[in-house]
């Protein structure tokens, strides 16, 4: 132990964990005394070793999720993920089979109201879903930033724009299912 005046320093094997933290009083025999240890930057426990390199790692993907999805919105036509465009049309189609469904279905059988119904619960979702995906094109501006904004907002509203398509394709193979009745 070394003795500085009115400080105490203990050797390192003798110092408490964490002391760089926080400065430590020692009650001597003399006087209270205190205990420093300067912090050593080129050490740290192991739970805060792997913590931070787990902080890196999804930061790291956190950014190269954002820039290549910005990229692909970049080099877009649409202004949007080239798989929008897919579901936009497959949209479009659905709300034209949708709207014959619910305006030219004339016939005696038991399932004709529940089939009208569920060509207007598909014909709404659809909408949704549309409005949904045109929300999350790239806006009018400067591309790279409009790009970097609309993929940030397609990745904010993910989980929503999932649970959409979900409803959509249960009530599609409802409908389905329905067709296939009225016709055997």
């Amino acid at each position: 132990m070394t003795h500085f005046g009115c400080l105490q320093v203990l050797p390192p094997r003798l110092q408490p964990r964490n002391a760089h933290l926080a400065i430590r009083l020692l009650a001597c025999s003399r006087s209270e005394r205190l205990i420093l240890k300067k912090p050593d930057p080129s050490t740290m426990d192991p739970i805060s070793a792997v913590g931070c390199a787990a902080a890196i790692v999804n930061f790291v993907d956190f950014a190269y999720s954002l820039v290549k999805g910005s990229y692909e919105i970049y080099k877009s036509d649409s202004g949007g993920r080239p798989g929008h465009a897919d579901i936009n049309t497959v949209l479009a189609d659905l709300d034209g089979v949708t709207r014959t469904l619910q305006s030219n279905v004339r016939t005696d059988n038991p399932h004709r109201e529940p089939l009208s119904r569920l060509a207007w619960d598909c014909n709404t979702v659809s909408a949704e879903l549309s409005g949904l995906l045109n929300d999350l094109k790239r806006k009018q501006g400067n591309k790279v930033w409009r790009s970097i904004e609309a993929k940030w907002s397609i990745m904010r509203k993910e989980g929503r724009l999932a649970s959409v398509e979900q409803r959509l394709v249960s009530l599609r193979l409802e409908l389905l299912l329905r067709l296939n009745v009225i016709i055997k």
